[in-house]
């Protein structure tokens, strides 16, 4: 305990806050109605024909990582899992700990202890369902400061994704593509042609959102040396900042990554692989075109330590992933151009009917 209290952050993100743990959820749940408030201005935002509705943003007592957006006529929602914040966290506590050089700091990182922990998390509405959790984290506060601040942009990023749903107009098209698969699976799932095209149209709501939440975060992001953040202090070189957010992402991706070559057609998700290469080309397309910043020897310079990174420290071999890889990739590419196409061609066309937002060019407004 005397440890962990020496290694404080004092981040209000922090999830291993033995003070005061609701400022964690107090974080996001502002960061979410800001978000939502800013897109609501009517000056920055002339588009929104609906109206401003009412925002209410809950945490759901499930262990799983889980995200979900609704609209309603009155209201927009937002539920996140309690699993979410404990998996995403948990991720990074450990990645950090067990590599502590995922980035260069500006000061040497000594006498690091190790610290694991069994933490059981109590909901009084719901005492028969305890979440039980391995937690691994150090007692060295800048090494926890690291963890926290990728996690941090790991978890904007989902209520991002969740909110771009939202505003962008795809409830009413969703919810319309959902029951024609339904439809057409509950006669026999004959007309694949037709079954194809509509789970291409999920998929490609899916990264419509995705390109939403980057460009979000991207605006955190430069936010940081615009307040003159601490984390800029810790870092060997502030622009590493950029290296924290190429990890957020790729954690996520990395805790709900897929194998799948067969049935990826047939699934509301596009494969992992290509949602995160479509994420950063959107990355690399928000930089240049806002901020007049190249990323992309970043990327291309660190992926691969990056992903090494989050397989050494689940002691995980990633054999069969890199085999997938290499059968997947050309297919991958071809299949992320086909959503790309798709967005342009089809479905930009019959969101915009429904969005709240500027469909071709909402990546350089400023929400």
């Amino acid at each position: 305990m005397e440890r962990l209290q020496r290694a404080d952050t004092g981040n209000e993100f922090r999830y291993l806050n033995i003070s005061d743990m609701n400022t964690c959820y107090q974080y996001y749940e502002r960061y979410a109605t800001n978000l939502v408030n800013r897109i609501n201005d009517p000056i920055k935002n002339p588009y929104n024909r609906k109206g401003i509705k009412t925002f209410v943003f809950d945490y759901l007592w499930k262990s799983s990582l889980n995200a979900g957006g609704a609209e309603f006529e009155a209201k927009d929602g937002l539920v996140i899992n309690e699993g979410t914040l404990l998996n995403i966290y948990g991720l990074f506590y450990k990645l950090n700990t067990k590599i502590n050089t995922t980035i260069e700091l500006s000061h040497v990182v000594e006498n690091i202890t190790q610290l694991n922990s069994t933490i059981i998390y109590h909901n009084e509405c719901k005492p028969e369902e305890p979440i039980i959790s391995q937690i691994i984290f150090s007692d060295n506060v800048i090494l926890n400061n690291i963890s926290e601040y990728m996690a941090m942009c790991a978890i904007k990023f989902l209520i991002a994704h969740e909110i771009g749903h939202i505003f962008n107009g795809h409830t009413k098209y969703y919810k319309d593509v959902r029951n024609q698969i339904k439809r057409i699976e509950e006669n026999g799932g004959k007309d694949l042609t037709k079954l194809n095209q509509l789970y291409l149209d999920l998929q490609t709501m899916e990264m419509d959102a995705d390109a939403f939440a980057i460009c979000r975060l991207i605006d955190e992001v430069i936010d940081l040396f615009i307040t003159k953040d601490k984390i800029l202090e810790l870092l060997k070189t502030p622009s590493d900042v950029i290296k924290l957010l190429i990890y957020a992402i790729h954690g996520i991706f990395y805790l709900c990554k897929d194998t799948d070559q067969v049935n990826y057609m047939k699934k509301e998700h596009p494969p992992s692989l290509i949602r995160e290469s479509l994420i950063y080309e959107a990355m690399i397309g928000y930089f240049s075109k806002k901020y007049n910043l190249d990323v992309s020897a970043v990327l291309a310079n660190n992926l691969g330590t990056i992903d090494r990174h989050f397989y050494y420290v689940d002691n995980a071999s990633n054999s069969q992933f890199m085999k997938y890889l290499d059968e997947f990739a050309e297919e991958a590419d071809t299949y992320a151009e086909k959503i790309m196409n798709n967005y342009w061609e089809k479905v930009s066309l019959i969101l915009e009917a429904d969005a709240r937002l500027p469909i071709e060019k909402k990546d350089l407004k400023d929400y």
